[in-house]
């Protein structure tokens, strides 16, 4: 019973030391902008929530400018009644501007380092102005703008072509090696706020962009994977676009010792169902099947290939075949990679499989 007692109140203790923060008394930013301003100064833009019943979606937002971005946090609560806090931050968007000139490692630092963020918040990179982004009203009423981007770029790498990321994933590639990465890429166009591909970073800093179209490739020679979406042409008969949904996808890797270079053959594997065909005719015969098939394996070829090689002519390890291949070829030594890669052969191999065929005309 002593035992009791003593923990108890040992627990309560702990309770009045805590620092406690009532919801009325704080602006809890859910989501960060940074924009450039000037030569050399950021803007930081701070979207906080109006929680209030007849005002739902509704947003403050604050913006605040300074030479690190450390400063912007503390600026921003100089303009607000209450302190501006990050504990329900759920994403970051850089511009493209400051991606490519500054880098994202001052902004990413930052909030990893704050014990009140956690690992699972998003960084996206935007297109063009992130003021101009965040100034767009959201197609849901009942989210603000910030959350509704947060949502998009979940539900894009969860049911489509998306590749997962966060705060944490992010942090984790860009310590590894050459620091290359992947972060999501958004654009504002007319109205519509639109996740287009990834912006792929190399030490840092963005340095290329993997379109929409080539997502679905991209995400598979990542990662294995049970949801996609991919559209080709076929050459039969007619020119025909096939879109191809619910897709599984696959890559295997294997490496080779070729005289005084490696080779990489890399094998694709991917199915699912048609979902649409332009300008289709009659029923799918199985002859019609069989030239799908191999249209879609001629066009996934394609884009892995050139997805590889625009990775190697740069010098970007984003998928990370360094780890693979030194995983297998345990008696090269790790410094060099950087000789054996530029010179690396690369081959690709796909099979493509049509397994149900729930076409729309």
């Amino acid at each position: 019973m002593k035992q009791i007692v003593l923990s108890v109140c040992f627990l309560l203790l702990l309770t009045g030391c805590a620092d406690p923060r009532v919801i009325d008394d704080v602006n809890m930013a859910q989501a960060v902008g940074y924009d450039k301003i000037g030569k050399e100064k950021i803007e930081g833009i701070f979207i906080i929530p109006v929680f209030k019943p007849e005002t739902k979606g509704e947003s403050l937002v604050l913006r605040a400018e300074s030479k690190l971005s450390g400063d912007l946090l503390g600026h921003a609560s100089k303009k607000s009644a209450f302190p501006v806090v990050v504990g329900q931050l759920r994403i970051l968007l850089i511009s493209e501007e400051i991606a490519k000139e500054f880098g994202v490692r001052d902004i990413i630092d930052y909030s990893y380092r704050d014990p009140t963020v956690g690992d699972r918040v998003l960084v996206a990179i935007v297109k063009g102005k992130v003021n101009d982004l965040i100034m767009t009203k959201s197609p849901q009423s009942n989210l603000n703008i910030g959350i509704y981007i947060t949502n998009m770029i979940v539900q894009n790498y969860v049911n489509y072509n998306g590749i997962p990321t966060n705060l944490h994933f992010y942090m984790k590639d860009s310590f590894q090696d050459n620091g290359d990465a992947f972060l999501p890429y958004v654009k504002k166009e007319k109205d519509e706020i639109t996740v287009s591909g990834v912006a792929v970073l190399h030490k840092n800093k963005m340095v290329g962009r993997v379109s929409t179209n080539r997502m679905f490739i991209l995400k598979t020679l990542k990662e294995k994977h049970k949801h996609g979406i991919f559209q080709f042409t076929t050459n039969h008969s007619k020119n025909r676009d096939a879109v191809i949904e619910n897709i599984t996808g696959a890559a295997k890797y294997t490496f080779k010792k070729e005289k005084n270079s490696y080779s990489m053959l890399v094998k694709l594997n991917v199915k699912g169902e048609i979902k649409k065909m332009s300008q289709s005719e009659g029923i799918m015969t199985k002859e019609m099947l069989k030239h799908l098939n191999k249209d879609m394996e001629r066009e996934v070829n394609k884009q892995a290939y050139d997805i590889l090689i625009n990775f190697q002519k740069q010098g970007l390890d984003p998928l990370k075949l360094k780890n693979k291949f030194l995983a297998k070829q345990t008696h090269i030594r790790d410094e060099e990679w950087n000789n054996i890669y530029p010179k690396m052969k690369i081959k690709v191999e796909s099979e493509a499989k049509i397994i149900h065929m729930g076409v729309s005309r």
